[in-house]
């Protein structure tokens, strides 16, 4: 049976076809970051403003009448940054006769520059196609020693290169494979920046295909991390594949709705 390690909760901003193909040739896409702007909301006391949560259903109402609240989620949820990183395969001799290729993954540096180099047989990336005909950048760290694998939904405003060494360092301590995706719009997945919900759920979904269909990790073996924006989709795929081995839940997201009942009961 699937259990549920959650850990500390944060207030954060309101939130198929499977196969595989490898990097052909050098990828160096890069993303312009979205451009955000965040507005203070101000909440009176009780008697001042005993509507606000009514006024903010009819609100996200309107919006989704006139078609415009994906747009302003989108605003308001995700912020993807500049793309940290770039994937080469390349070739390495192995022997006198034999040559293999590897993926190489490049980090971005303070300068700006791409260095810091990272490959090897344990070590693939895969651009992954899903069900909203997008395509997702993956890597999968294979330990020889592991036993379960970690299929990661990362936080906001952060991509795989800045994770890369934090998830060999997991992989290595823990003893176990990893499985990391970039959501649609952040680093080298589709999209030019522009993430959405649906697209997030898309992504977690074909993540998982792909590790269990086309890797070939069993379904009891995967454990579903999901830290700050990732608890979301994580707990999307959780509720429709209960025979994982665990769900950890690292500063889980709480709608906007809740932060602000939280805020009102304070206040009395």
């Amino acid at each position: 049976m699937m259990s549920i390690i959650p850990t500390t909760t944060s207030t954060t901003q309101n939130s198929a076809a499977v196969g595989e193909k490898e990097l052909k040739q050098p990828v160096r896409n890069q993303y312009e970051r979205l451009n955000t702007s965040e507005d203070d909301l101000g909440h009176g006391n009780q008697e001042e403003d005993p509507g606000c949560c009514t006024c903010l259903i009819c609100c996200f109402g309107c919006l989704s009448l006139c078609g415009c609240r994906d747009w302003v989620c989108r605003k308001l949820v995700f912020f993807p940054p500049h793309c940290q990183y770039m994937v080469q395969v390349e070739i390495k001799e192995k022997g006198l006769s034999s040559v293999m290729k590897q993926h190489v993954m490049y980090i971005r540096d303070e300068t700006g520059r791409f260095s810091d180099p990272h490959g090897g047989a344990h070590f693939k990336v895969y651009m992954v196609p899903t069900k909203r005909r997008q395509k997702i950048c993956t890597i999968f760290i294979r330990n020889p020693d592991a036993k379960s694998t970690f299929l990661i939904s990362h936080g906001n405003a952060t991509d795989l290169g800045l994770l890369r060494n934090h998830l060999l360092e997991l992989s290595m301590v823990l003893d176990v494979n990893v499985y990391a995706y970039d959501y649609t719009g952040y680093g080298l997945s589709t999209n030019s920046g522009r993430p959405t919900v649906r697209d997030c759920l898309a992504d977690i979904e074909a993540a998982f295909q792909h590790l269990t269909n086309v890797i070939g990790i069993k379904e009891k073996d995967v454990i579903l991390y999901g830290q700050s924006l990732g608890t979301g989709p994580t707990l999307h795929l959780a509720r429709k594949h209960p025979a994982v081995r665990a769900v950890v839940l690292h500063s889980g997201i709480m709608s906007g709705l809740r932060v602000t009942e939280q805020q009102q009961q304070q206040q009395q």
